[in-house]
Formats: C-alpha cells, structure tokens, sequence
C-alpha cells in the first residue's frame, strides 16, 4: 500500500515538474513567436514514412512484418504523466527535452496503451528486423531511407516512389502551439502502399533453408532452384547479420555482410556427376577401375580418401563411395576440354546479374590450354585444381541433371504488383538448353540417389519421397593458424528422387566432411518442404 502511495506522489511530482518546465518554456519564448508565427494556422507532424513492399512468390511481404508504436505528442502536463509511465528510462531524458518545446513531436512508444489528451499514438511498420529473412538478398538501407544494397538498393527508385507518409495535421496558435479545441487530423498519403516488387523467394522454404543450416554450422551457405525454371526459391547465406546495425557486422572478422552463396568455392567431388553425365553420353556407361588406393598420373600421385582402396568400381559405385582415382580414370577418357564445355554451357565460368547490383561470381573454369596438362586434367576429374563456382552455380548444375539434361538460368525477380494481390508485370524467364543428353542425365539421377541411399550421403536421406545428390569435401589448398588445410564441405541433389522439383546445394564452409555437416542440412529441408506441402 504504501509502495503505491509513493509511486503516486512520484507520478504527481513528474507532472508537475514538466507542466512547470512548459510554462517556464513557452514564458520565455512568447515574444520570438509572437514576432515569427503570425499567420501560421497549422502544424504538419511527419510521423513515420513507408516504402514499397519486397513480397515472397506468393505474395506474402518478407520486409515490414513486424510492427512498432510511435506516439504523436501535444507537450503538455498529462502527456508527460503518460509518457513516463510508458517509456523505459533511457528515453525520458529525450522526451524531457521535447516536452519542454512548443510544437508536437513523435516518440517511439513500447504498447498502444498511452492515454492522456493530445496523444495519439499509431501502430506502424518496422522496414526490417534483427531476425530479418533473406536479409543479404533484401538489403540495408542509409541513414535517410535509400537502399544500400541488395533488392533495396537495385530498385530503390521504385521502392521510393511506391511508399508514402503517415502525418498529422495540428491547428496551432500564433505561438505555435496546438489547439486543443481542434482535434488533430491524421494525413495518410500512400502510407504502407501495397506496390512493389515480386521476388521468386519461397519465404517458407527460404526460413527452412536458413534455420537448417544455422543448426549445423556457422558459415556457409544454401541455394534451393527451381529445377524447371531456374526460380530461387532459397539463397541463405552465414552468417547473417541484423540490418539495424550494420556497424557490428563491418568489424565483425567473419565478414557477414558477404552473400557467401554467390562467391566461389572449391567445389570437390560435386562435380563428379557431369564427369559421370559426359562419360555416359560418350559411351562409357561400363567403364570399371580396380582403386587400390591412388592412381599415378605422370608423376604425381593421386590418392583415394580410403587409402586401402576400393578395389573393383562400376560408375555407380564410384560415386557412391565417392572414388577419385575412378573420376580421373573416367575423365582421362572423355577428355577435359569436353567436361569444361558443358560446365561452361550450364553457367560455370561466367557471372550472372540477378538484379542491378546484385551478381554471382564466375567463379573459375580451368582453360583447355590447362587441362592439357595431364596433372590438372586428373585434378578438373573430381572437381579440384584450377576449378571454383559458387553454391549458386552447384544448384545450377544439379538443376541440369535433375531436368533430365536442361540447364535453367538462376531468377530471383519475379515481376512486380501495385496492388499486392496480382503480377502488374513480369520479368522475362529464360528457356532452359540442353546440355547433357536426356538418357545420360537420367542415369546419373539414379546413380546419385544411390549416393543417399547406399552411398557416401545417407545422411541427406529425406523421410519421404527420395533424394538423389552428392557429397563433396573440397581441399583449399588454404590453412588455417594451426596449419590445418580448410576443407570446404558440400551436398548438393535433388528432390524429390522421382520427378524432382528442386534443386539444392549446401555449402559447410570450413568443415571437413560434406556427408557429415552438409548432408543433414540438405535432409531437413527436404523434410520442410514436403511437411508443408510444397511438392507436387
């Protein structure tokens, strides 16, 4: 009882201080406004602005899903009274100030639940979030609400002009203050527009993506395509880091503002499923390889993972065990130059722009010139050496084999709206192009569900429908401070294993062992994607 007793005096105490903090105020600047003001008839409070909205391909908003209070405020005794009571303690020295002044002014608020006379307050959106979705696709804006990078930036003019302003309007005194006996008009002018642009996101399967792999490691990344029209439906990048506070993120060492999905990597034996795809197409379907553990080329030495060997190998078995020496056997009989010339035709080797400022790397195809070095062709054969791509690019080439030889080109814009509900307008999709024979492809599709049935990725195994896919533990070539060799780890496939719709790539930066970090990753998306009813 007596706790409130105190707090009520407190409460009386504060009001009384800031109503006579006012009358202190407007006293002593009576004579400069009555000089300044006169004629003036109104106040126009700008209260939060709005700018288009970035949706999901189903039209679901990925920024501005969250909502904050700002609170309209005639300075006043009882406002300050309110606002108290409502404010945490580092904003009441701020409000302070303001309420000392004449003219109204807009503070953030923690609840709706301010009541006094002269405040308004309004439920407005925040553009992003410390959790935000996509956030290195979606960007960051400056200080005065322009994009930076990402979709904000790529079309921030559009953006820009789809948004507007939510204001009031005060009828004030020739001092400037507001005149109680006219109620304040609220002035919406296109605020929270639903225009916009349309992303090829899946914002579901984007969030499978992203909580996955923040289970299971701490960089990397996850690309998740379309298989028949090259849509991303998923680009996840780690880390990721809060667009509110872009600052941490710029002295943060493990660089999170970096999208590590369009970077190149050491891609590893992933690549071993087009080595396998030209081989078929060339008619070697029954070429074997007894791996006792290495195979010479020239003068180096090239060793299997499993240093005893894997003695006698088909091609499935091959990629199921993941076998080196077999993949440089193989390419030694196809040749490099034709394994680079479907790399180069699915998109290896060359950038790709997404959006105005937002582009794949190239990543690297070694040149025909290099792969007649012997060394560097049995390097090309089980995705090492000279050769880099990015996670993006992996997709692509799983996407290639899961369309039954067609390679899609990556889209991230669908189109736009103006009105939210409908596509005003598309952007163009690019026919798919043959580049692997539509038999060969399909061989390799179920050599590489072997792969996560009986194979090296049994841990990317989906509880429904099937899979098919490829583990990859990529050497650098890089060490760390402890002289360790950074090995960068991969799955990447296909789902589901019969008709597959998406193709998937997931990137472990840094860990050494695809089937161990990335596979699982690969798994619980698929899991996702088929619990929430997204295939077929």
């Amino acid at each position: 009882m007596l706790e409130r007793r105190c707090a009520g005096v407190y409460a009386g105490l504060i009001a009384a201080m800031m109503g006579l903090v006012l009358r202190l105020y407007i006293l002593s600047q009576s004579a400069y406004y009555a000089a300044v003001a006169g004629g003036q008839s109104s106040w126009l409070l700008e209260v939060d602005t709005s700018r288009g909205q970035i949706y999901d391909c189903e039209l679901q908003p990925l920024v501005s899903t969250e909502m904050a209070y700002l609170a309209a405020v005639e300075p006043s005794a009882q406002a300050a009274a309110a606002l108290y009571s409502a404010l945490a303690p580092e904003q009441r020295e701020a409000v302070t100030r303001h309420l000392a002044g004449l003219p109204p002014f807009v503070i953030e608020v923690e609840a709706p639940e301010v009541y006094a006379p002269g405040v308004e307050v309004f439920s407005v959106s925040q553009r992003s979030t410390e959790d935000q979705t996509a956030v290195h696709l979606i960007g960051y804006l400056d200080q005065e609400g322009h994009g930076v990078t990402g979709i904000e930036a790529a079309y921030d003019t559009l953006l820009t002009e789809a948004g507007g302003t939510l204001s009031v309007r005060y009828t004030t005194d020739t001092m400037g203050r507001a005149l109680a006996t006219e109620p304040p008009e609220v002035v919406d002018e296109g605020y929270n527009g639903a225009g916009g642009v349309v992303l090829t996101i899946d914002r579901e399967i984007q969030l499978l993506a992203e909580e996955a792999a923040a289970r299971h490691f701490e960089k990397g990344a996850v690309v998740v395509l379309d298989v028949h029209t090259g849509e991303i439906r998923a680009m996840a990048s780690l880390p990721v880091y809060d667009p509110e506070n872009v600052a941490a993120a710029l002295d943060d060492p493990d660089t999170p503002l970096i999208n590590r999905a369009l970077l190149p990597y050491s891609v590893g034996s992933t690549f071993k499923v087009l080595v396998a795809a030209t081989a078929l197409e060339q008619g070697y379907a029954g070429h074997t390889y007894d791996c006792p553990g290495y195979i010479q080329v020239g003068d180096t030495v090239f060793h299997c993972h499993n240093l005893a060997g894997h003695g006698l190998l088909d091609m499935t078995g091959a990629l199921e065990k993941s076998c080196n020496p077999y993949f440089i056997s193989l390419i030694q009989l196809t040749g490099g130059e034709s394994v680079a010339a479907k790399a180069s035709a699915i998109g290896f080797g060359s950038p790709l722009e997404l959006a105005d400022g937002i582009t794949a790397a190239a990543g690297r195809l070694p040149t025909y010139e290099e792969l007649s070095v012997p060394g560097q062709e049995a390097n090309f054969g089980f995705g090492q050496g000279y050769l880099m791509a990015t996670p993006l690019q992996i997709a692509q080439l799983m996407a290639a084999i899961a369309g039954d030889g067609a390679a899609v080109t990556p889209k991230l814009v669908a189109g736009f709206t103006e009105n939210g509900e409908t596509l005003s307008e598309y952007t163009p999709t690019y026919s798919a192009k043959q580049v692997v024979t539509p038999s060969a492809a399909i061989q390799v599709q179920q050599m590489m569900i072997s792969v996560v049935e009986e194979g090296s990725g049994t841990l990317a195994k989906p509880e429904l429908l099937g899979a098919g896919g490829k583990t990859g533990s990529a050497q650098t070539g890089t060490y760390d401070e402890n002289g360790e060799e950074i090995v960068q780890a991969w799955f990447a496939g296909f789902y589901p294993a019969d008709d597959p719709q998406y193709a998937i790539a997931v990137l472990a930066e840094g860990m050494e062992d695809g089937g161990r970090y990335a596979a699982p990753v690969f798994k619980e998306i698929c899991d996702g994607i088929a619990n929430a009813g997204k295939v077929g």
